[in-house]
């Protein structure tokens, strides 16, 4: 058994939690951390919350409604690491996506390429 303080939305939680080590390889396996989701020291919930923050507001300003909302003191580094971790777990399960295409009705006839004012060079 071994205590292990975890950031919620709602404060840290200390859990004591199980560890079992395999003889064979020396690896240690945690249900609680396998199992819930956990990110790092992230519950799930406050991983949401941070990443889907991070992408409206600029970092400080994340730090800053989080301590002023909800009362947690969070880093910039933190919030900037969890929210890499949320993008890279993003990125695998992308790569397990199988997108199928639609039916088309008929052949295609025409297909046209147009260019709008911001991929436009503008310059001398």
């Amino acid at each position: 058994m071994k205590k292990k303080d975890y950031k919620t939305p709602y404060g840290s939680v200390t859990v004591t939690r199980n560890i079992y080590k395999s003889r064979k390889t020396g690896v240690l396996y945690l249900p609680i951390d396998d199992k819930s989701g956990v990110i790092q020291n992230t519950t799930p919930r406050l991983a949401k919350s941070v990443t889907s923050k991070y992408v409206k507001m600029a970092g400080g300003d994340v730090v800053d409604d989080f301590k002023d909302n909800h009362a947690l003191n969070l880093t910039l580094s933190y919030v900037q690491n969890i929210t890499y971790i949320v993008g890279r777990m993003g990125e695998k399960k992308e790569d397990e996506i199988v997108y199928s295409l639609p039916k088309l009705g008929g052949e295609v006839a025409t297909v046209s390429i147009g260019v709008d004012g911001t991929c436009s060079y503008v310059g001398n």
